[in-house]
């Protein structure tokens, strides 16, 4: 009994009676409330993407198997949330507390050991909890097993920092995520999406078809009770009599979507009711809270992205001149995106690399991605420019200084008054200026606040596009475009902000946004007007 003690959680916790923070003895069988946990509770992959609702026992799996690893396995474990401000609420309610309801779990540990709210210590193991604001908080750590927690309202960077505390010879390399989700394709449903995806799986008691719980194919909204998708046949214990089924199980990652419709005290009418709530608003609830919080899936409202309808309403065909012009030009490794236009609107959208002569004599020959920037600036004639610093600096500031009093370079760094969207070089206090960069040509943007600003100038039809509809390069803006979704997260003092992430390749809108950029240069030059 030891034996399977120290190799399942499941038994750890039969054998000693754990309880939760609560007090109540854990339970996962059939006939408990918790039985779709089962499998969690006992999953040993390497890694783990749980795609889950709220309220659900998820965290409190979570804790009880890093304990149980800590005990049994002696190893080191690092379980990240959003903020160091979550930690020390999640710590003393949830962890904190759950050892203290049970003895057991401190048993041969000596007093001394650590017992801190971001680290416990169970013999020559460390169970550190972090947050993912600091950078700082991942130094000096080694790990053999990460769990980050809430994952959407996390900072994706420094979970891959975290990520890179698995990497020591003797690691065991071994990974959890775990979240509500939010966007499609962001965060936890990004993981999810490349696991195995399983389901929990059910069959009609009447029809037999094979289904798992969805809404709202699996709900009558009329008599508050679930039916079957196929015949509409009322289910009674159908849904505890599942089990996990993968939709791709030779796929490396497991991964698991929960819902609150599979939770046996979870009822129909509650689901019902919250739903009418959020669609008609009530007490602020919306329907991406009731798509996240109780089915666990992702879900955009329109204020949250940028419609594909907003480009396809500023097709223009126009007489329009292209002197004068206006560039944003955003940075990768092996090519520069670039949009140019004027006051009015967009007429040129490109992507320059590297002729193939330029490579293959290791830049003696041939026309650099630059060069062709530069024929591009002559061709256009354009008068204000701004291009991406964050990205090989060296090359665009010398770009720029070719270019003096037309180039400009883009740093995104909030205004720290929370005043100014953009600073040119003579906004900026000399305590913040960049020591590698002139004055003249340096531009730093709020991020977040210059995308709403685009957004809002093309909801008021402020920006055209002469294009036709089927450009192939307008088509790609569109699909970079529509990568980019505002979410709300935590910033480094806990409190949450919107802000707009990247969910894939988003180049394109981001020499937009520098057109944007470029053309309040030259309406703070030439018309004294300021953002």
């Amino acid at each position: 009994m030891n034996e399977a003690k120290r190799i399942s959680p499941l038994v750890w916790i039969e054998q000693e009676k754990i309880k939760n923070e609560k007090g109540i003895p854990i339970r996962v069988d059939r006939d408990s409330n918790h039985f779709f946990l089962e499998d969690i509770y006992e999953d040993g992959s390497k890694q783990i993407a749980i795609k889950k609702p709220s309220q659900v026992g998820v965290s409190v799996t979570a804790i009880l198997t890093e304990i149980h690893a800590a005990k049994y396995w002696g190893i080191n474990q690092i379980h990240t949330l959003p903020t160091a401000h979550d930690v020390q609420v999640f710590v003393p309610d949830k962890v904190s507390q759950m050892i203290r309801m049970n003895p057991s779990i401190r048993e041969g540990v000596p007093q001394k050991e650590v017992d801190a709210v971001s680290q416990k210590q169970f013999g020559k193991s460390f169970l550190y909890f972090k947050g993912t604001v600091s950078k700082r908080e991942t130094f000096m750590l080694s790990s053999d097993r990460n769990t980050y927690d809430e994952v959407d309202r996390s900072n994706v960077q420094e979970i891959a920092n975290y990520s890179s505390r698995l990497e020591g010879a003797s690691s065991l390399g071994l990974e959890r995520w775990i979240s509500t989700p939010t966007m499609p394709g962001f965060g936890i449903d990004r993981v999810w999406n490349i696991s195995d995806q399983k389901h929990w799986r059910f069959k009609c008691r009447k029809c037999k078809t094979e289904q798992h719980m969805e809404w709202p194919q699996n709900i009558d909204m009329e008599k508050a009770r679930y039916i079957c998708s196929h015949c509409g046949e009322p289910l009674k214990d159908e849904v505890r009599k599942g089990e996990w089924r993968a939709k791709y199980p030779h796929r490396e990652i497991s991964g698991y979507w929960i819902t609150q419709m599979i939770a046996p005290w979870i009822t129909p009418e509650n689901i019902i009711k919250t739903y009418k709530e959020c669609e008609e608003g009530v007490n602020e609830l919306t329907l991406e809270y009731f798509y996240n919080h109780k089915i666990g899936m992702p879900y955009i409202s329109t204020e949250s992205q940028i419609p594909a309808s907003l480009f396809y309403r500023g097709i223009s065909n126009a007489e329009h001149t292209e002197v004068n012009s206006i560039m944003g030009v955003d940075v990768q490794l092996r090519e520069l995106y670039v949009v140019i236009g004027d006051e009015t609107g967009v007429y040129g959208l490109f992507v320059l690399k590297d002729d193939e002569r330029y490579i293959e004599t290791e830049g003696r020959e041939g026309s650099s991605k630059w060069d062709r920037l530069q024929e591009i600036v002559n061709a256009y004639d354009v008068r204000y420019g701004v291009i991406d610093g964050g990205f090989m600096p060296t090359d665009v500031v010398k770009f720029a200084r070719k270019n003096q009093g037309k180039i400009y370079v883009n740093w995104y760094q909030e205004d720290p008054k929370k005043m100014l969207i953009v600073r040119f070089g003579e906004d900026v206090p000399f305590t913040e200026k960049r020591k590698d960069v002139d004055e003249d040509i340096k531009v730093l943007s709020d991020r977040n606040r210059i995308i709403d600003k685009l957004l809002e100038s093309l909801k008021k039809g402020k920006i055209k596009f002469y294009f036709n509809q089927n450009d192939q390069r307008l088509q790609e803006l569109i699909e970079h475009s529509s990568r980019v979704y505002a979410r709300v997260a935590p910033d480094r003092f806990g409190i949450d902000k919107r802000e707009w992430v990247s969910t894939g390749k988003d180049d394109f809108l981001h020499a937009l946004v520098y057109y944007t950029i470029a053309l309040i240069k030259k309406e703070k030059t030439e018309k004294g007007i300021d953002n």
